[in-house]
Parts: structure tokens; C-alpha cells; sequence
């Protein structure tokens, strides 16, 4: 199948081997430049925009390496004359401020020319498929594309789509149907955040939504998790195209010596709302403390510029 786009998100690129991983840092760093390098492969030979929703980098601020790195590999084996269209997520926001993005590693990669962003939602960058409109995190998320467009409107957010049942914590307004339902009036819906790709084909009374789910697998519950790019096109709809991953990486103890390194630190989230999640890390249990709660800017700036501290 032809494609007239290729979509991704969560790629999360960092220079921290994740701890349940066997690599070097050497070696996942070669991880990083083989995903890459197979995605910008898919992008020649179907000669279309790539979309990247949200969270390119793990953290807003990198490893000066990670970016030069990048820039080098998009050199080697990117096009320049083929688009990659992205938006920011919460990873790539400082201290989830978007009013911070220019003081970013996403903002470096951006400047360098390496990637298109989308800085307002309220103008699109036009292509010859359509019209992209994205909406970087910690901002409003238009209702509707401009009245009298003649054009394919395909709208990037980042923000956590789920599928099935609610379940304890599940964030408001995320579910599949009722997301679809309050965005129905766009062509196609792409969103990032959530790491399980979802695929939620056109129907009748909704668009369709492509969650691609992430590029790595980063923690020990991802052994199973098969890694893609979503191509899509407009007469045909959606396809899978899995990305190689490679065999017994994994370390199989690494879960309990996770939990067990972050237990004084997630003591801390445990205190503030009464629960937390034992597998998953600190990291990613103040996210999920953040997303829960109402909490000031200020606040946040704290607990963020407190997290980041070297």
C-alpha cells in the first residue's frame, strides 16, 4: 500500500540506557540511530510527511551528545525535502510551560531545521495532503477547523487517548468514543501520550484516530510491546508497519531492583495523594500525580525545576 502519511510519537530519545535494558550506553545508542534510521527509510520510500506526536525528546533538557547525534543521523539517512511535521509534549516542555519551549532541546532540533513544528493551533502548516494543525501540550485544543477550509484537516495533539473501560485514574474526557465524538468535525485525529498503539478506523458518525503508540520499549511491562509507525492513506485508510526490535534485551530482574530504587522516592507521591503505582518509576508517577491533580503553574514549576536539578 501507498502511503500519504507516516505517523509516531512517544519516541522519548535519551542517552540513559533504560534499566531494564542489558545495552551499553554505546549500544543504546545504536538502538536509537536503527529506529530512526528505519522510520526515515519507510518516509523515502513512500515520499510523504512523517508525524510525530509529542515527546520526541525524554526530557526537555539533554545530553548536548543526544543532539548533536540526532541531527547527524538525520543527515545521514533523512531527506530534507520530505516534511516531518511535530508537536511538543510534556517531555519537551519545560517544566510544562509551553510560554518555556524556545529554552528546549525540541526547540534546538526545531531551529536547526531538522523538524517542522506547529507553534499555534490556530494556523496550520499546509502541505499538498492537507492542512496539519497541532496543539503543543498545556494548550486549548480548537473545536472545530475554520469554516469554508476546502482542504483535509488532520489535527496532532498529545494528550492521553484510551480504549476500553475506564479504569482508576483514567483521565476525563480521554476515552476513544468520546474524544472522537468531541472532535468529530476534523478529518483525521492523531494523538500521542499514551504508550499502547491504538488504531480506531473512520465510521459513519466519527473520524478515524491513530495513537501509534512508543517507539521504545522502556520499562520491564514492554517486553511483549511491538514497536511501529502507522501509515495511513487517505483512500485505504490504516496499516501497521512494525519496526524491528531485537530479542532478549531485557533484563528480567530489572523490574523488582526499579521498584525497589524508587521506593524512598515514590514514598513521596504515596504521602501526596494516598496511592501510586509500585511499577512504574518516580518519574513516571509524579507525571501521574501532575495529570490527577489540579496544581498551580508555580507548584509545578517547582516540582519540575526540583526533578531537574544535576
Amino acid at each position: 500500500m501507498k502511503f500519504d502519511l507516516l505517523i509516531s510519537a512517544d519516541w522519548h530519545l535519551s542517552t540513559k540506557v533504560p534499566e531494564c535494558r542489558k545495552e551499553s550506553k554505546e549500544e543504546w545508542l545504536g538502538v536509537l540511530r536503527d529506529k530512526i534510521s528505519f522510520i526515515l527509510s519507510q518516509q523515502k520510500k513512500h515520499h510523504c510527511p512523517l508525524l510525530i506526536a509529542g515527546d520526541l525528546f525524554d526530557r526537555w533538557k539533554v545530553d548536548h551528545r543526544l543532539e548533536s547525534q540526532f541531527m547527524e543521523w538525520m543527515d545521514e539517512v533523512g531527506d530534507p525535502d520530505l516534511p516531518i511535521i511535530t508537536i511538543a509534549g510534556q517531555h519537551d516542555t519545560p517544566y510544562h510551560d509551553p510560554g518555556r519551549l524556545s529554552e528546549s532541546a525540541y526547540n534546538v532540533i526545531a531551529t536547526a531545521g531538522y523538524i517542522q513544528t506547529i507553534p499555534t493551533p490556530d494556523k496550520p502548516r499546509i502541505e499538498q495532503f492537507g492542512a496539519f494543525w497541532g496543539v503543543n501540550y498545556g494548550m486549548e485544543i480548537p473545536s472545530t477547523p475554520p469554516k469554508g477550509k476546502k482542504t483535509w484537516n488532520i489535527i496532532m495533539l498529545h494528550q492521553f487517548v484510551w480504549k476500553g473501560k475506564a479504569y482508576p485514574g483514567a483521565p476525563k474526557g480521554g476515552s476513544l468514543d468520546s474524544f472522537r465524538k468531541k472532535h468529530k468535525a476534523w478529518d483525521l485525529i492523531v494523538t500521542g501520550d499514551n504508550h499502547q498503539t491504538i488504531i480506531a478506523p473512520e465510521t459513519y458518525s466519527y473520524p478515524a484516530l491513530i495513537n501509534p503508540g512508543s517507539l521504545f520499549r522502556t520499562r520491564s511491562d514492554q517486553d511483549q510491546h511491538a514497536p511501529c509507525i502507522v501509515g495511513w492513506s487517505r483512500e485505504e485508510g490504516a496499516d501497521i508497519i512494525e519496526i524491528p526490535v531485537s530479542k532478549d534485551v531485557f533484563i528480567t530482574t530489572s523490574h523488582q531492583e526499579a521498584v525497589q530504587k524508587d521506593e524512598r522516592l515514590t514514598t513521596f507521591v504515596e504521602r501526596l495523594d494516598g496511592r501510586s503505582e509500585v511499577s512504574l518509576s518516580f518519574d513516571d508517577n509524579l507525571e501521574a500525580f501532575i495529570k490527577a491533580n489540579t496544581i498551580s503553574r508555580e507548584l509545578r514549576t517547582v516540582i519540575e525545576e526540583a526533578r531537574d536539578y544535576e
